[in-house]
């Protein structure tokens, strides 16, 4: 008698949604500002609210760890975290994670240099020195093309370190990112431009090929027709845009 009333107090509480939320343990990428950052010991972007606010409507509660991308996308691969951000797409992508029907940003993808430096199109990569970020995803034609001398970095900012001193001559970034550091450290306007554009990416949560992957990606699926419907991606939108100004 006294199992069957626990269980019958266990089935109201569901039905009445008194439950406990589910849990959900995500990476988040340290250094992609206004993106994901490492702000004040926490996470803070626009990627950051989207992703909160999903969940939230979603009824499912988050925790980020605020770690490098690379290491990210090792450990979630490896089912330590049900998913990270931000990730373009790949067929290495494809083939390693879950990916969600919706994406949380469309990254503007630029081509930096030194000042000066002549850019016409992809061609101008062949036989230079293109410096490239560990873990992200870049067009394929680019990557791999046997004319590109690409070498990686463990961040963005180690990438224009090396245009800066002459140890590099292209590089590929996203341009609020790279606005970004311009704000920040104004030696690097003084000597490095945006010489050309390529084709802008969707970019994307990518989830763990496990259960809790699967279940991350349905609950942040239905989240995101939910902020998009009611005007909360549109909201966070607008904040981003002002607070970028």
């Amino acid at each position: 008698m006294k199992q069957t009333l626990i269980s019958l107090i266990f089935t109201l509480l569901a039905n009445t949604g008194w439950a406990a939320p589910i849990s959900i343990l995500l990476a988040a990428e340290d250094n992609w500002y206004p993106y994901s950052a490492k702000v004040n010991n926490q996470a803070e972007g626009r990627s950051v609210d989207i992703i909160k606010a999903a969940y939230e409507a979603a009824g499912a509660e988050i925790t980020l760890d605020v770690i490098p991308f690379n290491r990210a996308m090792i450990l979630t691969k490896n089912g330590r975290y049900a998913g990270l951000f931000n990730s373009g797409l790949n067929e290495e992508v494809h083939r390693d994670y879950l990916i969600p029907r919706n994406h949380i940003a469309l990254s503007e993808q630029v081509v930096i240099a030194r000042a000066g430096t002549p850019y016409q199109d992809q061609q101008s990569f062949h036989h230079k020195r293109l410096a490239l970020t560990l873990g992200y995803t870049y067009p394929t034609e680019i990557t791999s093309d046997p004319l590109n001398r690409i070498e990686r970095a463990a961040r963005d900012r180690n990438n224009l370190a090396k245009l800066m001193v002459g140890h590099a001559d292209f590089t590929i970034n996203d341009r609020l990112v790279f606005l970004s550091l311009l704000a920040t450290e104004p030696a690097l306007k003084q000597k490095l431009e945006i010489v050309g554009n390529l084709d802008p990416i969707k970019i994307y949560v990518l989830f763990a090929k496990t259960e809790q992957g699967q279940q991350s990606l349905k609950l942040f699926d239905l989240g995101m027709d939910k902020i998009i419907q009611n005007g909360t991606l549109k909201a966070i939108d607008e904040r981003w845009k002002k607070k970028l100004q």
